[in-house]
């Protein structure tokens, strides 16, 4: 005698197609490649009168949020970066970057550059609250500075420019 046929309904079929789809959407929006939410290019470049020349950048905020950022040059000198301190006047600090924008702004290169440089642009995310408890836990224990930045930095960095 043979064994009964079992017959599976077609909508639990049909549920175990749309699960695993789901799953496999799942894993794939997991592994896209995250596209970076502010960015920092060259994007031409110019003269003053005097001949100097000036790097254009471009900051761009892909997010649907504002910044603040902050931007200057940096000498990449092998393993380690410095500020150069001949363009410490240029430094831009808190500046807004409006949602899904754009900011151009130049630089002359720096005197200090033996080869290369670059730009950096620092945004600001907003503050955890238990950045501000742990602060002030610590002023409350006698500690005189504070424990943790308020506002984490995040950055990022242009293309490395060559001296002209």
């Amino acid at each position: 005698m043979a064994a009964p046929r079992v017959k599976t309904p077609p909508f639990l079929f049909l549920l175990l197609v749309l699960l695993c789809g789901g799953i496999l959407f799942v894993i794939w929006l997991g592994r896209r490649p995250e596209r970076p939410l502010v960015s920092v290019n060259l994007i031409g470049q110019t003269n003053d009168t005097a001949g100097t020349i000036f790097y254009i950048f471009e900051a761009t905020n892909a997010a649907s949020r504002a910044w603040r950022v902050s931007y200057q040059t940096q000498v990449p000198e092998g393993p380690t970066s410095y500020p150069p301190m001949s363009q410490q006047k240029l430094w831009v600090f808190d500046a807004p970057l409006p949602a899904e924008s754009a900011l151009s702004f130049a630089f002359p290169a720096p005197r200090e550059a033996l080869a290369t440089w670059c730009v950096v642009l620092f945004y600001e995310d907003p503050p955890a609250a238990w950045r501000g408890h742990v602060n002030n836990l610590a002023k409350a224990m006698g500690a005189s500075k504070r424990v943790v930045d308020d506002f984490p930095r995040k950055y990022v960095r242009s293309q490395n420019i060559s001296k002209p």
